[in-house]
């Protein structure tokens, strides 16, 4: 178990402590986007070179992300992620509803009444 130095708790004033809390907290969030976000922990290679080339891919979209945000063409990391995602389930519901409506309409035996 670690036990901190209490001379060294001492020293650190409020104002210090609330600064590296800030760092920590953002490299948390860094972590977490691009874990999420980027995928970094989702490959399906085995390969050294393949999988460098996928964190770096991972670390790229990140740096993209995070120059949007700066320049104020996103609010956050995940809008992208989110917008994809309701395009891609928007798409997906099209696509399946125009080949059930065609289905539909090529399968009707024609009835004289």
């Amino acid at each position: 178990m670690f036990v901190p130095n209490e001379d060294a708790l001492i020293i650190i004033t409020q104002v210090e402590f609330k600064e590296l809390h800030a760092i920590h907290w953002g490299i948390e969030c860094y972590h977490r986007a691009i874990k999420q976000v980027c995928g970094i922990e989702r490959f399906m290679v085995r390969t050294t070179e393949a999988i460098n080339t996928h964190f770096f891919s991972a670390i790229r979209a990140f740096i993209h992300l995070e120059l949007m945000r700066a320049e104020e063409l996103i609010e956050n990391w995940y809008q992208i992620q989110r917008n994809l995602s309701l395009q891609v389930a928007r798409d997906f519901i099209l696509e399946h509803l125009k080949q059930k409506l065609d289905f539909n309409t090529h399968n009707h035996d024609s009835v004289n009444a």
